[in-house]
């Protein structure tokens, strides 16, 4: 096991809920939400869109109603005493508990855009702005986190549980600092190894701490190393938010919602395995999301009698006569020409260069023209006589020469093999990432006709947007291997070895 996956059991492993069947529940049809919360004291659903925040008691309740116009909101959090922050580009605002709105004053040199909210050591809060992180003291007055700390945009904020460690993300870099007294020490930026994507979310826990980028989720464990693991993304997804809930990481991309129980990584139920989520709110027995599809609480599934519940039908596999996975790279890695047959080519022309001689061709080209002219005159029987006698010549040459040279040390180590061998690193790094592609979409598309398969009723939307999920990544299949996909599907898995391209 990972030291990732190790980590989640660790953290799954507190949770009194375990690895439990959830299903998803709508709680609010709105869409455009960009942030969301919940106040378990209240009872209240709190959403942020781009006009403001919104509240309301849903579902069931009444529906939400705006209570705050302040610009887009980025950030919700509701604290311990009931208290609701809210993060927006015109600054920070708090609900009292008795329901009295105050907007916070971060002092000098702060900026009015508030990123992001997290919960700072000792019950306190904190937020990353445009201009660094603020921590609010315990005597309620805000201050920077400061010590060499960056003060330009900071996205993301995180401390460790017990409070003696701060990481921040600038400018989409990590840094770490020790904390003491509420003041940053020994700051130091964290290179990411393949770094090459900027972080977008940490969360923390005592000792550890994991960092988010758009495809991989990095763990740095308590002396400073980094294990990366690649996410499983649907094709062309980015991640975006982290969150712990219900005994499991969640993770938000923009083609659904993915979770880490012990059995590895899942998608999450219903219509947030491929929509958008754009925002999470986690605790340890819920989880809210917001997204393309509206605000989703995530609660326990309720099993169903065992006559009603989903299985598969008899019979065939919804995939049956479809090629397998081999089949499919293979075609994709001979229409793409990223097979070894061009590299292997290159190479051994390389290798016979040095037999080869370096041929020169001159040529030359001469010319000479020639004329004379003789006049003469004679007396004869008493006539004169004019002889005039002329001549022209004319000459060519031609020159042509060929030289042909050897350079016999080419034919142990030519130049150029190393140009040979830096395509080869593009190629096969190229290849990785298209191979990567395809086995997600490959797989993805069996996961969609899985769970059409155990659809009740074929009629509902629900059923159709499965089918069109399927058709799109049976589309992109073909375009991955040039119509291939098309033609092979209706060959059966047994004869996969008489179609391979």
């Amino acid at each position: 096991m990972c030291r990732i996956s190790l980590l989640c059991v660790l953290w799954m492993a507190a949770s009194p809920a375990g690895a439990e069947a959830l299903t998803a529940q709508l709680v609010d049809g709105r869409r455009d939400a960009t942030a969301v919360a919940w106040d378990s004291v209240r009872g209240e659903l709190v959403l942020g869109r781009d006009d403001g925040a919104w509240l309301g008691s849903p579902p069931g309740g009444e529906p939400p109603v705006p209570v705050l116009h302040r610009g887009a909101v980025f950030d919700l959090r509701v604290d311990g005493a009931g208290q609701l922050w809210v993060a927006t580009e015109r600054g920070l605002f708090l609900r009292r508990a008795d329901g009295v709105w105050q907007e916070q004053q971060l002092g000098a040199g702060a900026s009015r855009e508030v990123r992001r909210l997290v919960a700072g050591p000792g019950g306190t809060i904190a937020c990353a702005t445009a201009a660094g992180a603020f921590l609010r003291h315990p005597d309620g007055v805000w201050r920077r986190l400061d010590g060499a700390l960056p003060h330009e945009d900071v996205t993301a904020l995180a401390f460790r549980a017990d409070g003696g460690a701060v990481w921040l993300v600038s400018a989409g870099d990590l840094h770490a600092a020790r904390l003491e007294d509420f003041v940053a020490h020994d700051v130091r930026r964290l290179p990411l190894p393949e770094g090459r994507e900027a972080v977008l979310d940490l969360l923390a826990s005592e000792a550890t701490l994991l960092v988010l980028t758009e495809r991989r989720l990095l763990h740095l464990d308590a002396v400073g190393r980094f294990e990366v693991e690649r996410l499983p993304l649907a094709p062309g997804a980015s991640a975006s938010r982290l969150a712990l809930a219900h005994g499991r990481l969640w993770v938000a991309t923009d083609r659904g919602l993915l979770g880490h129980a012990p059995g590895g990584w899942e998608r999450a139920p219903g219509g947030l395995a491929n929509a958008g989520v754009v925002a999470l709110a986690g605790g340890p027995d819920q989880l809210l999301t917001a997204g393309e599809r509206g605000v989703h609480r995530l609660v326990p599934a309720v099993a169903a009698p065992t006559s009603r519940q989903a299985r598969l039908p008899a019979g065939p596999s919804p995939w049956e006569g479809e090629p397998g996975i081999a089949a499919v790279r293979l075609a994709a890695l001979r229409y793409l020409e990223l097979d070894r047959g061009p590299i292997r080519s290159m190479a051994a022309r390389a290798r016979a260069r040095g037999w080869l001689p370096e041929v020169e061709l001159r040529g030359g080209y001469g010319g000479l023209r020639r004329r004379t002219a003789d006049w003469d005159q004679t007396f004869s029987s008493g006539e004169d006589r004019l002889f005039f006698d002329r001549e022209q010549r004319r000459e060519r040459d031609f020159a042509v020469q060929a030289v042909l040279r050897w350079d016999l040390g080419d034919t142990v180590y030519h130049a150029e093999e190393l140009d040979v061998a830096k395509e080869r690193r593009e190629v096969i790094e190229l290849r990785d990432e298209v191979l990567d592609e395809l086995q997600q979409i490959f797989f993805e598309r069996r996961r969609v006709l899985l769970t059409l398969a155990t659809q009740p009723d074929p009629r509902e939307p629900e059923a159709e947007r499965l089918r069109l999920r399927a058709a799109e990544l049976a589309a992109g299949l073909d375009a991955w291997t040039g119509g291939w996909w098309s033609s092979a599907s209706l060959v059966s898995p047994r004869n996969e070895s008489e179609i391979l391209p």
